[in-house]
C-alpha cells in the first residue's frame, strides 16, 4: 500500500484475505491528495481555477512526479521492488489511483525485467483507457453535488500523461545517467 495516511484515512485500510501479509509503505504524493480534496471541498469556482487553472494542475503532477527521487521515495520504491523480485507469490500494489505512484514502479519493473522502453510507457498510458470512466464518473458527481462548476479541472490530475512519465525520467538521467544505472 503504497498510500499516504492522510489517503488511507480518507478511503479505508485494505481488506485483505486471511493469511496475506498486509505492507504499508507510503510514498510522498507532495499533497495532490489533500490539494485536489480541499480544491473540491472548497466549492468555491474561483479558488479551484486559481488552484488547478492555468497548467497549475498539471505542475503539481510535475511535482508528484519529480518528488519520486527524494531519498524516502526512492528507498520505498526500491524497497518494493526488492520484495517484488524475492517472491514468487502474487503481489498487489497500489496508491490511491493506481497510476502515478505505481505507474511509476510499474514502468521501473517492466523496464528492470527487459520490457523496452515503448512498450513500458504505453503499459503507463493505458491507466488513462481503464481509468476513463471512473473518472468521468467522479466529475459528474461533483458537478451534480455542486462542489465543482467545472470539474474538468481536475482531469490533469486524474490522468497520466507522457510529459508526467518524462518529468521522471529527466529526473532519473539527472540523478543517474540513464536507466541502467538507476
Amino acid at each position: 500500500d503504497l498510500r499516504t495516511p492522510a489517503e488511507v484515512q480518507f478511503a479505508g485500510a485494505d481488506k485483505v484475505p486471511a493469511g496475506v501479509q498486509k505492507v504499508a509503505r507510503p510514498i510522498d504524493d507532495t499533497g495532490l491528495f489533500q490539494q485536489m480534496l480541499a480544491a473540491i471541498q472548497s466549492r468555491d469556482p474561483q479558488k479551484q481555477e486559481e488552484l488547478l487553472g492555468n497548467g497549475k494542475a498539471e505542475e503539481i503532477m510535475a511535482n508528484v512526479y519529480r518528488s519520486f527521487f527524494t531519498d524516502d521515495s526512492r528507498a520505498k520504491f526500491g524497497q518494493t521492488i526488492r520484495d517484488l523480485a524475492a517472491t514468487d507469490r502474487a503481489t498487489l500494489y497500489h496508491c490511491t489511483s493506481g497510476k502515478d505512484r505505481t505507474g511509476w514502479l510499474t514502468y521501473v519493473v517492466l523496464r528492470a525485467v527487459g520490457v523496452p522502453e515503448q512498450t513500458a510507457r504505453q503499459d503507463y498510458l493505458l491507466s488513462n483507457q481503464y481509468r476513463a470512466a471512473a473518472d468521468a464518473k467522479l466529475r459528474e458527481q461533483v458537478k451534480q453535488a455542486g462542489l465543482m462548476q467545472n470539474p474538468d479541472l481536475l482531469i490533469p490530475l486524474q490522468e497520466v500523461r507522457e510529459e508526467y512519465l518524462d518529468t521522471a525520467i529527466a529526473a532519473m538521467e539527472q540523478a543517474y545517467g540513464d536507466f541502467g544505472k538507476f
